[in-house]
């Protein structure tokens, strides 16, 4: 069976987003393979999907953290692309800052098979009681 990221859905599936071992608060990995389908028009990975990435894992350290009364959603997502991406394999690491009652603040970090850092993000996500 493939994890997924929390609450990523059938987007994750559609572009075969998983999980890589069990997510904690301090690291929540997720990687997937990108190919051709996922290039823009200079013949490189496009950003929307880098981003796609760095939310999910960003996300995923997030919700680690929520109790079965609380859901999350980001608010902003701030991004820095270092060097583009090519096909292959792409690793997303979110880790988590801090968290407080109503926010919290993850950073993640892409980097390629080969170890390269790709790009960098950080966000803030809001902590919202589930009615």
């Amino acid at each position: 069976m493939t994890l997924r990221p929390p609450g990523s859905g059938a987007f994750a599936a559609s572009l075969d987003a998983r999980l890589v071992g069990e997510p904690t608060p301090e690291r929540a990995v997720v990687e997937m393979l990108v190919g051709d389908a996922h290039l823009n028009a200079n013949g490189i990975v496009h950003g929307g999907v880098m981003m796609t990435l760095l939310d999910m894992a960003m996300a995923t350290a997030v919700t680690r953290t929520l109790s079965p009364e609380e859901r999350t959603a980001s608010v902003n997502i701030q991004t820095t692309f270092l060097k583009a991406a090519s096909p292959g394999r792409l690793v997303a690491t979110g880790r988590l800052l801090r968290r407080g009652r109503t926010v919290a603040f993850p950073e993640g970090e892409i980097v390629d098979g080969d170890g390269h850092v790709l790009a960098r993000g950080s966000g803030v996500w809001a902590i919202i009681p589930k009615r």
